[in-house]
């Protein structure tokens, strides 16, 4: 009898922790590996690495919460740093080619991006709310046409410089502390009020968990898909933004992992992928354990094919445990 209690407190330990023991392991275990895996340097590259990272996942977050997912994050990260640099060199069309020519003042141009991000965002939700296509199949599109616009508006170029101001939000620091993680902060908090204290918060859990309950009851199926996928394009076109002042570039090819990481992040972070169920403390965990992964692999100089079989097996084995929970929920 005392064997029982003592498996089944463990299992609940087990499942209100896991996230918790599976990290602490694993700062354990990649210490092991590579002890260069505490020193500062390797600090503050974690850091932004995770920052990047968590901004993107609280999107994805959203996005499954309503039972989808957005395959397009990645996309319109790299559309948005392409426009913020393309909007900072406007003058190459009168012969400036060597200095930054703004087409706007930098807080209008930050608003263009934030702003075209939600626009792409909520036509997505659109398409899947009122015609009630797939989320999967829409976004999936959706990152092909984004992808296609962020390479057609450079040409295929990089284009190289941005002001000032976007590198240290990109690539400064507050003392040691990277800037990208305060920004991580400010969006975390932003997510966790809307999901916690706002009625779009709970008409989105409501919908994920049981939509045809939820329809039935009031919530509005279209309104809470173009939500979502709203915010979760502004957060990716501030990932872009980002990317652009880390790198000093506007590259169509950066945010290339951005949605494999974002979606195994948030999944990693104990959101549920048939919906209805998700946290923004368990997301930063899993944003932080798959930082982590990811950073061992740079440490141990893994070669990128390798790392891409190793992120295809672990995707696979967090999706198989998180339908066999479920499935063990409903018996």
């Amino acid at each position: 009898m005392r064997q029982g209690k003592a498996e089944e407190m463990l299992r609940i330990v087990w499942l209100k922790y896991r996230q918790l023991l599976i990290l602490i392991s694993l700062i354990m275990i990649s210490y092991a590996i590579s002890p260069a895996f505490v020193s500062y340097i390797n600090f503050i590259y974690l850091a932004r690495l995770a920052s990047i990272i968590g901004i993107a996942s609280l999107g994805m977050m959203l996005a499954i919460l309503t039972g989808g997912i957005d395959l397009s994050i990645g996309s319109m990260a790299a559309l948005s740093c392409v426009l913020l640099a393309y909007f900072e060199h406007w003058g190459i069309y009168l012969g400036y080619v060597e200095q930054l020519s703004f087409i706007a003042p930098l807080p209008v141009i930050y608003l263009l991006c934030l702003g075209l991000g939600g626009a792409f965002g909520l036509l997505w939700g659109f398409i899947i709310g009122k015609w009630r296509l797939p989320d999967f199949a829409v976004t999936l599109a959706a990152l092909f046409i984004l992808k296609g616009i962020a390479y057609i508006i450079p040409h295929g170029q990089t284009i190289f410089g941005v002001d000032s101001v976007t590198k240290f939000i990109g690539a400064g620091a507050i003392g040691p502390i990277p800037f990208t993680i305060f920004v991580w902060i400010m969006v975390s908090v932003i997510i966790y009020v809307i999901t916690n204290y706002t009625s779009l918060g709970k008409h989105i859990y409501a919908f994920g968990g049981n939509p045809e309950a939820s329809e039935a009851c009031g919530v509005s199926r279209l309104k809470v898909k173009m939500s979502a996928y709203a915010i979760s394009g502004m957060l990716a076109a501030l990932v872009g933004i980002l990317y652009a002042g880390r790198t000093d570039t506007g590259d169509y090819r950066v945010g290339e992992d951005l949605m494999q990481n974002s979606l195994m992040a948030a999944l990693l972070g104990g959101t549920n992928i048939f919906g209805g169920e998700g946290r923004v403390a368990g997301v930063i965990i899993g944003t932080i354990i798959v930082a982590i992964i990811f950073n061992v692999f740079d440490l141990t100089r893994l070669h990128p094919f390798p790392r891409d079989i190793l992120r295809g097996i672990i995707l696979i084995i967090i999706i198989a445990a998180l339908i066999r929970g479920e499935k063990i929920k409903k018996a």
